[in-house]
């Protein structure tokens, strides 16, 4: 018994440790792009920029998509002057970054709409279950047979958009839409624009 306890115990320390740093390094490491799947490890959010990411067309942006066999969905009506500036790509996992402005800013972090695509991998089965995982937020609602949550005041941590708009928090959407989950946030547009924009969405 004096020998067994002590090889207990280091086994359990070991077994402790290495789960920690295993879920560390999956946090830190898996690809992502905004902020409210950034580990609580980092204090600022995995820069996408040095993801491996390149810049793409949106027609590139549906022929790949439409390869694998999807469709990918995008507002019909954009207010205040928005425009499409830049699409940021990564591959392997899929993630898709839209940006949109009315001054021509291609910057993700700062720019006034993004719209973060990704594959949905276990969407919520129902509207019940996704409000049974949505504490906080100020919406979940079911929109064009899509499933939505909507946050007013998300945290944001990038330096960047805090000192351009002096704010750490910004109104985020989340759509759940034919395999794909779309993140939207923006610094401009309220939580109400940011479903009415939902709602807008067309297939391309």
């Amino acid at each position: 018994m004096v020998d067994v306890l002590p090889l207990t115990v280091r086994i359990l320390v070991f077994a402790s440790a290495f789960s920690a740093i295993a879920i560390f390094a999956m946090l830190v490491f898996w690809p992502c792009g905004l902020e409210y799947y950034v580990a609580p490890f980092r204090t600022e959010p995995v820069d996408f920029y040095d993801a491996g990411c390149r810049e793409i067309t949106l027609d590139e942006l549906v022929k790949v998509v439409s390869e694998a066999g999807r469709t990918i969905y995008l507002p019909s009506k954009l207010p205040r002057g928005l425009k499409l500036t830049t699409i940021y790509f990564k591959d392997g996992p899929f993630i898709a970054i839209l940006v949109y402005s009315a001054e021509g800013n291609k910057d993700y972090k700062t720019a006034e709409l993004t719209i973060e695509v990704s594959p949905s991998g276990l969407p919520p089965s129902s509207l019940e279950a996704l409000k049974s995982m949505s504490d906080g937020y100020d919406y979940v609602l079911e929109i064009n047979k899509w499933l939505v949550r909507v946050k007013k005041d998300a945290y944001v941590f990038e330096r960047e958009f805090i000192k351009k708009y002096g704010k750490n928090r910004v109104p985020l959407a989340e759509a759940w839409i034919e395999g794909f989950n779309y993140s939207i946030r923006s610094p401009i547009l309220t939580a109400e624009q940011l479903v009415q924009l939902i709602r807008d969405m067309k297939p391309l």
